[in-house]
């Protein structure tokens, strides 16, 4: 009896996924990386000099300030505040609209290109169409999770730079509100691994059954309606 081939780790398998979505960017375009990286500063960056620049200008006029010298730090913190704005509605564009259809463009030309130069017995072979049918459900339109890793790794490390910089803020006025809030996440962490967990143990399963009812879609022959349904969709149309 042969041995069954050993799947990858989930954890090994999303790293893989993640390397080769980053290297599909990289050779096709690699701006589009180095906007994200910017988009994830940007995104931590703007809420926190909205905050700051109450605390600035009541902090120069409690100290006094010069007009002058108030004008240059508050003229020169709103400047600053506009242009990281600005930055981050680029950034923001560009990892929201722009990542999803150069990935689907790309895979798609790639996975084209590679079945027309493939053998015709190859692809007729059972391991071929299950890896093809898993491919077509990973690409099937720019919106797909697996054409936008990306734009969640955004979102993922402006989280986590978010999450330190005001830990350290919190820290300073109280240290309770920062636990109150790290148990809180961890219970939603928790209820959310134990989702993701019944979902990966699910999911050949809910294959099987997607392909079943894909299966009993495409051999199905609609009957002719009953006259009375005609009669009132007549009526109503």
């Amino acid at each position: 009896m042969q041995e069954k081939e050993k799947k990858p780790a989930p954890q090994k398998a999303i790293w893989s996924s993640v390397k080769l979505s980053l290297l599909i960017y990289w050779h096709e375009r690699k701006s589009l990386l180095i906007v994200c990286a910017l988009a994830i500063l940007m995104r931590v960056a703007a809420p926190y000099l909205t905050i700051l620049m109450p605390r600035v200008v009541i902090d120069q006029i409690q100290a006094g300030a010069e007009p002058l010298t108030f004008i240059l730090i508050v003229g020169g913190m709103a400047l600053l505040l506009v242009a990281v704005n600005y930055l981050r509605a680029f950034s923001d564009n560009i990892a929201n609209n722009a990542i999803g259809l150069v990935g689907f463009g790309s895979t798609f030309m790639f996975k084209t290109k590679k079945m027309m130069s493939m053998d015709y017995e190859l692809m007729e072979s059972p391991d071929f169409i299950d890896i093809e049918a898993k491919a077509a459900r990973a690409s099937t339109s720019s919106h797909s999770l697996a054409m936008n890793i990306p734009r969640t790794l955004v979102r993922l490390l402006s989280n986590i730079l978010g999450f330190l910089l005001y830990a350290g803020v919190i820290i300073l006025i109280h240290p309770l509100i920062l636990l109150i809030l790290l148990a809180t996440s961890a219970v939603n962490w928790f209820m959310l691994r134990r989702v993701r967990m019944y979902m990966q143990s699910t999911r050949h399963i809910r294959s099987k059954q997607t392909k079943k009812l894909q299966a009993l879609s495409d051999t199905y022959v609609s009957p002719k309606p009953p006259k009375i349904y005609a009669y009132t969709a007549l009526l109503i149309g």
